[in-house]
């Protein structure tokens, strides 16, 4: 039995083909199939040519930001995880150029230019930093269901066991003689 999920995966696969196959007929009947051929080669080559400029860029950008992360260089949160959004919508771009297609290519294309991933870099940040939250709350279940122990909010007040040197509510009063 194919569940709800499977079919909302098959129903956007089934859209995208239907909006490329579109594209594709509709450049052929505006420009011809040897120019839709020929556009479609020159957009994979602006791709893969801005791919590399940009690419360098961003990790170049990634790569400082890491070495002033490691060096202990105070930097604002937002600033250091802009190259991180750069790297996944790099990442993004670069997937988008690999699928076929027309739209596919203009998608990766327009996710390489500097001013389309400031308009998206926030949207990013905010979705990186939820699925960290929820896979760091995830590995912290995993570990204290490993361990066997049940976590309780507190605050520790002592571990050992008898008093010891330096406690003071357990200091030895000095004896005093009964007086007869």
């Amino acid at each position: 039995m194919i569940g709800m999920v499977d079919l909302m995966k098959l129903a956007i696969f089934l859209t995208y083909v239907a909006i490329e196959i579109a594209a594709f007929v509709g450049l052929c009947f505006a420009i011809g199939f040897a120019w839709t051929i020929l556009l479609g080669i020159a957009t994979m080559v602006l791709g893969f040519w801005l791919l590399r400029r940009r690419g360098a860029k961003v990790l170049s950008d990634l790569r400082t930001a890491g070495q002033n992360a490691a060096a202990g260089v105070p930097s604002d949160p937002a600033g250091s995880a802009a190259p991180v959004a750069d790297t996944a919508l790099l990442a993004g771009a670069t997937i988008a150029m690999v699928v076929p297609g027309l739209v596919t290519t203009l998608i990766g294309i327009l996710l390489l230019l500097k001013p389309i991933r400031m308009i998206l870099r926030p949207l990013v940040i905010a979705l990186g930093t939820r699925k960290v939250v929820v896979a760091m709350e995830g590995y912290a279940q995993y570990g204290r269901g490993m361990a066997g122990v049940t976590v309780v909010d507190g605050q520790v007040v002592d571990t050992t066991y008898g008093p010891t040197a330096n406690d003071p509510t357990q200091q030895q009063l000095p004896k005093q003689h009964p007086e007869f």
